[in-house]
């Protein structure tokens, strides 16, 4: 009989913040245990426990690990389900994540979890530092934006007009 590979499936949580410099805010992962993480760049939060409600994880992870107060922008999270085939697990991540904004506090390492934070405008993200999920958060988070963008000059042009 062959031995099949353990499955984990796991759902995660971040917050989009971007700075009034239009900078996103990414945290390097501190897991040496996990190779696919350690050292690489992601959006901050964290992974639910069973019963949580996202919202609030994500502001609770936000005071716990950087020790800032967020308000989330948004009700529908930007949503990205990606599989992981390793050596003895198969991984399925889903992850949401929300765009959020600063409302208290500086960012701050705050945990073992992290090791460092950094601000970059979008265009200057290096993906490939990145875990899988930043990408697709980031892409989906700026169509978004550019949607917005279209509709208010859309509306603009439309301004004054009987």
């Amino acid at each position: 009989m062959k031995n099949k590979k353990k499955r984990v499936q796991k759902i995660g949580v971040g917050g989009l913040i971007l700075s009034n410099d239009n900078e996103i805010l990414l945290v390097q992962r501190n897991e040496p245990n996990h190779k696919i993480y350690d050292g690489k760049w992601c959006i901050p939060g964290g992974h639910l426990e069973f019963g949580d409600d996202p919202k609030e994880r994500l502001t609770k992870k936000m005071k716990e690990e950087l020790n800032i107060e967020i308000e989330i922008t948004q009700d529908k999270p930007y949503i990205a389900s990606l599989l992981f085939d390793m050596k003895k697990v198969i991984y399925h991540g889903l992850f949401l994540g929300y765009s959020c904004h600063i409302i208290k506090g500086e960012p701050k390492i705050n945990n073992e979890e992290n090791r460092n934070f950094k601000w970059v405008k979008p265009g200057k993200i290096s993906f490939r530092y990145c875990i899988p999920p930043t990408q697709i958060f980031i892409r989906q988070f700026l169509k978004s934006r550019q949607q917005v963008s279209h509709q208010a000059v859309k509306k603009l042009n439309n301004f004054g007009q009987y």
